[in-house]
């Protein structure tokens, strides 16, 4: 006999702007229940913001991988990317990934609602395509430190 399993997922991603110190605060929850099971994983952190600089950009995104391109910024470094698709499942979903030797490698995906912080790297540029032959629409905003 199988069981159902309930799984609860509440990620809740806050850019809280130049405090009095010029710095980025990201708190991040999660919740997961389960029967008798259950966690949470709860983690808050800060960055200092030398440069100011903020962009944010909307982008139809299609089963195409294209970059998430900054052009206001000379170091982008804190980047989130929210799925602002309007109905949610999986026809909505959006891939996240990086493009090596020319094949786009999915790390990440998101449902429509939802959205993900990253902190990009050096000489790393996001890709983003939708899972599946639709448009879907996201915005991405983006910080110096």
């Amino acid at each position: 006999m199988k069981k159902a399993i309930l799984v609860v997922l509440v990620a809740s991603i806050a850019y809280l702007g130049a405090r009095a110190a010029d710095e980025i605060a990201a708190q991040i929850s999660l919740s997961v229940r389960n029967g008798l099971f259950s966690d949470d994983f709860k983690a808050s952190f800060t960055s200092d913001q030398t440069t100011v600089g903020v962009e944010t950009l909307t982008i139809a995104v299609t089963n195409v991988a294209m970059p998430v391109a900054f052009t206001k910024l000379a170091a982008p470094r804190w980047c989130m990317i929210k799925n602002i698709s309007s109905n949610s499942g999986v026809t909505n979903e959006v891939a996240i990934g990086i493009v090596t030797n020319s094949v786009f490698c999915e790390t990440q995906r998101i449902a429509a609602g939802e959205a993900v912080l990253n902190k990009i790297g050096d000489s790393v540029t996001n890709y983003v395509r939708s899972v599946i032959d639709a448009t879907n629409n996201i915005t991405v905003s983006s910080w110096e430190e």
